[in-house]
């Protein structure tokens, strides 16, 4: 026992030796810049996080933005739809309550006897019939929803790049009624004529006194100042002429009628 002792006695005083010469300043040296090291690459991971976060918020606004465009644009068509084919509906809609009219009026007199009033019954069939004769039928090419309703697949934009996604086209952007034959008209729209007024306002003017009515505008270049104005033919004007070849090098709005 004596003896280990004094072996263990020896030992420790050589390892208390050897602690005491140990290099501590290089171990907390290293320390040092391991958790110097540690929080600057926190700070670079955290701010990569606020970029990807930023980065994010910036599409998924984007994505929003573009959501109700199309959306809207939708909507936008459903009206198109709607005006194309509801004036056409009720105008055959009428046609046949007219023919029915005239059905009742003809049996109502085909058995008078009375010269008078077999005439004045004859005068209002022949009436009714020159009304349901000047009607016309509109075309099977008319009839077609492909002018209006294109094919349309949210596949074609599985290819589109993330920094792409504000340029993705709306639906509608081309769509055109069958029964109307679309113009184009682009014109500088602050630039005044003689009168002091200007060119814009003027063209809405003579398109509303003309027979058409405003039903859309929309932006369709921002950066690029481009407006388009949807006008509809309500009544068949007097006189109404445009040069489809009057363009400007450097225009500002677009008309579409």
């Amino acid at each position: 026992m004596e003896h280990a002792y004094q072996q263990e006695k020896a030992a420790f005083e050589e390892l208390f030796l050897g602690f005491e010469k140990w290099r501590n300043a290089d171990v907390v040296s290293c320390l040092n810049t391991l958790e110097d090291s540690k929080r600057k690459a926190l700070q670079l991971v955290s701010k990569d996080g606020e970029n990807v976060t930023e980065y994010f918020d910036k599409l998924i606004h984007t994505l929003e933005q573009k959501k109700n465009e199309i959306l809207s644009d939708f909507e936008t068509l459903k009206l198109v739809v709607l005006q194309t084919y509801d004036p056409e509906i009720k105008k055959l809609s009428m046609v046949l309550e007219e023919q029915k009219r005239a059905l009742r009026i003809a049996e109502s007199f085909k058995d008078v006897s009375d010269p008078l009033m077999f005439l004045q019954q004859m005068q209002e069939f022949r009436e009714k019939l020159r009304i349901i004769r000047e009607i016309s039928l509109p075309s099977r090419p008319c009839m077609d929803v492909s002018p209006i309703i294109q094919n349309f697949d949210t596949k074609k934009w599985d290819s589109v790049k993330l920094k792409d996604v504000d340029k993705i086209l709306t639906p509608h952007e081309n769509c055109t009624s069958p029964f109307t034959k679309p113009k184009y008209v682009t014109i500088q729209p602050d630039r005044k004529l003689i009168n002091g007024t200007t060119v814009l306002g003027s063209l809405v003017d003579i398109l509303l006194k003309e027979g058409f009515r405003l039903i859309g505008t929309r932006t369709v270049s921002s950066e690029e100042k481009v407006e388009s104005y949807t006008f509809e033919r309500i009544k068949r004007p007097q006189t109404l002429t445009i040069n489809d070849g009057l363009r400007t090098g450097h225009a500002n709005h677009q008309t579409k009628l």
